[in-house]
């Protein structure tokens, strides 16, 4: 799971940013001049930084160097990239968990001088992680689903039909962004048919409301863990095939901490007989 994670968070870091600096400050950019990881001249130095810290951070070597580096360079990076008179918040969700996460290992330092150096430490160490990965994720969703609640006084799913609305707008995006020249696209055939079957509208946009309201249901175990995760995968690939909303750093991560393949794959040939699925947190990794 390090692996695949830091390869998804380097990745997200990998793109030029062509911003000498900071145009509307936002974030840690108010106290700190985030304009250093800007243009090409960053990159000779920074993409050799977090290719360092990503290799610490899986190798597990000087813990927690490595997963600190990264989230530093993660905030400062996406800082900078939200600080242009726009937002951005398609990383939002892989910083949220490299924070989780260093207050694990922060919170695991303090706590290793009562079981060192053991085996079934460094075992529950690494089911904290997954945990704290799981928290952050499920968070997101939870926090989604009360804003929602909150900025309709708790309408939201009696309203949730006028969201064939937002339907043409995100299908018109490319014609709001770029106008010279395009012709402004018709409605699309999905909302013209989510607007006129407000009831079926409301329960199916319904089902994903109640999928970010109990996403908590993904702490409790391995078995729900999967189930919220593939449903956050699925209810995406809807979204953006009905909105043309993009959320794939979302599924990247329901994918690697809460489906956690690997540990399937191990469990269906061997862990079955130990029954792992019925531990205790410590078989949360």
């Amino acid at each position: 799971m390090r692996l695949f994670f830091s390869a998804i968070v380097v990745w997200g870091m990998w793109k030029v940013l062509p911003y000498e600096k900071v145009l509307s400050p936002s974030g840690i950019s108010h106290i700190i001049d985030v304009s250093i990881f800007g243009g090409e001249d960053a990159m000779v130095w920074f993409r050799p930084l977090i290719i360092a810290a990503a290799l610490l951070y899986v190798l597990e070597w000087l813990n927690p160097l490595g997963l600190i580096v990264l989230t530093l360079a993660h905030l400062g990076y996406n800082t900078l990239d939200g600080s242009q008179d726009y937002t951005n918040h398609r990383y939002n969700i892989y910083g949220l968990i490299l924070l989780a996460m260093c207050a694990g290992e922060v919170w695991w330092l303090g706590r290793r001088w009562f079981a060192k150096g053991s085996a079934i430490a460094n075992a529950v160490r690494h089911s904290y992680q997954l945990y704290f990965a799981q928290c952050a994720i499920a968070a997101v969703y939870v926090t989604s689903a009360i804003t929602k609640l909150s900025k309709s006084d708790g309408q939201w799913l009696l309203r949730s039909h006028y969201l064939a609305k937002s339907v043409v707008k995100t299908h018109r995006q490319t014609f709001y962004d770029n106008p010279e020249g395009l012709v402004v696209p018709a409605i699309p055939a999905v909302a013209q048919w989510l607007g006129e079957h407000p009831h079926i509208t409301r329960i199916a946009f319904g089902f994903g409301f109640f999928l970010e309201l109990f996403a908590f249901l993904a702490l409790w175990n391995r078995a729900w863990a999967l189930f919220i995760g593939l449903s956050i995968i699925f209810f995406h690939l809807g979204v953006e095939l009905i909105m043309k909303l993009d959320f794939r750093e979302n599924q990247y991560v329901a994918f690697i901490f809460m489906v956690n393949l690997p540990f399937w794959a191990w469990w269906v040939t061997q862990g079955r007989k130990s029954q792992t699925l019925n531990t205790g947190r410590s078989g949360l990794l």
